[in-house]
């Protein structure tokens, strides 16, 4: 856990949110992390649709974000809009976004994440959930890259991608 969490709190990006501090007891783990105030990607969607230079604009920021922990060997493995997150720069007044969550489940356990991939299957969320990810095998960038994709989809298009033509099992 702490080896995990010292990793992830050394990703210094503008568009990722930052780990202050973490600590485990028995049963639980805590992290420290900044308070996004501006709420998520995914109740932004709620709203309707978000114009093209918008969506170009933060599929750039979380793309950077994506290539800056990848560099450092750190995958999300759980990338999706909850999991993006929105503030309102001071400066200019623009929206930007700060990806949060990023490499933190593998610093719960193995048996979280079956549990996450198990709830992610039955909510019917898996389409933007990279294959090996769903069968529970060794994941890498290629995972996060696959969740990107279903991101931008529905970003572009308003709705989910398409049910997968593999099989999950």
């Amino acid at each position: 856990f702490e080896a995990e969490a010292q990793l992830v709190a050394r990703l210094e990006h503008p568009y990722i949110v930052p780990l202050y501090d973490y600590w485990r007891e028995p049963g639980a783990a805590f992290l420290v992390m900044r308070l996004m105030r501006g709420g998520s990607l995914r109740s932004l969607l709620k709203e309707g649709p978000l114009s093209l230079d918008f969506i170009l604009r933060l599929l750039n920021q979380v793309g950077s974000a994506l290539y800056s922990a990848h560099r450092m060997g750190v995958i999300h493995r759980d990338l999706k809009p909850a999991n993006v997150s929105l503030w309102r720069d001071a400066e200019t007044g623009e929206w930007r976004i700060q990806v949060t969550d990023f490499g933190l489940v593998p610093l719960l356990g193995d048996a979280l994440l079956t549990r996450l991939t198990a709830e992610q299957q039955s909510a019917g969320i898996t389409r933007s959930v990279a294959p090996e990810q769903c069968r529970c095998a060794r994941i890498g960038p290629p995972a996060d890259i696959y969740a990107f994709g279903g991101i931008a989809f529905l970003l572009l298009t308003g709705t989910v991608v398409p049910k997968p033509r593999f099989s999950l099992r």
